[in-house]
């Protein structure tokens, strides 16, 4: 069965999509079954589009911008992996915890908060190492068990984010500034 891979996010250099394509390269020589889905704009939205084209991707790609919330929502809830592939120290990752609330498993690259918030080293590559991002999506594109496995242990990890458990820890944090200062 067809294997969806999804990036949602900006397309800019830093947000690494390049190294996700390169990647879907490698693991589509193995794998004919994966389909890429692109959602996001940004100014190498076109840069994007003709790498997939260079590669002979252009079929298996299919590129998406300006997409409504439910659209996005839909996307997570028909993609098997989602990949976050930054390049530079992102804070956070709104996206990551949508895959992960959607019950979707996450790869997300080493570098700023998004290996905290996945916590798995087998779900984390190196920044810009297409081969080693390459072998962990065929890792979940073989092994369905895996990735209902990392389905389900993601979505228990981002009910901890939920704001009725989220707020009073920040408050707490509030709370001990105010009386330091």
């Amino acid at each position: 069965s067809r294997i969806t891979i999804l990036y949602v996010g900006l397309l800019y250099k830093t947000k690494g999509v390049d190294v996700l394509i390169k990647a879907i390269n490698e693991s589509y020589k193995k794998h004919k079954n994966i389909r890429l889905r692109i959602i996001g704009d940004g100014p190498e939205y076109e840069s994007l589009k003709a790498l997939c084209n260079e590669l002979d991707l252009g079929d298996i790609t299919d590129f998406k911008k300006n997409v409504d919330y439910g659209s996005i929502v839909s996307a997570y809830d028909k993609a098997d992996i989602f990949v976050h592939p930054g390049r530079w120290n992102e804070p956070f990752g709104r996206t990551i915890l949508e895959a992960m609330a959607r019950k979707v498993p996450v790869l997300v690259s080493n570098i700023g908060a998004p290996p905290q918030i996945v916590n798995d080293k087998e779900l984390i590559f190196e920044s810009e190492d297409y081969i080693e991002l390459s072998n962990k999506i065929n890792m979940l594109v073989e092994d369905n068990k895996l990735r209902e496995f990392y389905s389900k242990k993601l979505y228990k990890k981002v009910l901890s984010y939920a704001p009725e458990k989220l707020l009073p820890k920040v408050l707490n944090v509030y709370k001990l500034v105010i009386r330091n200062n």
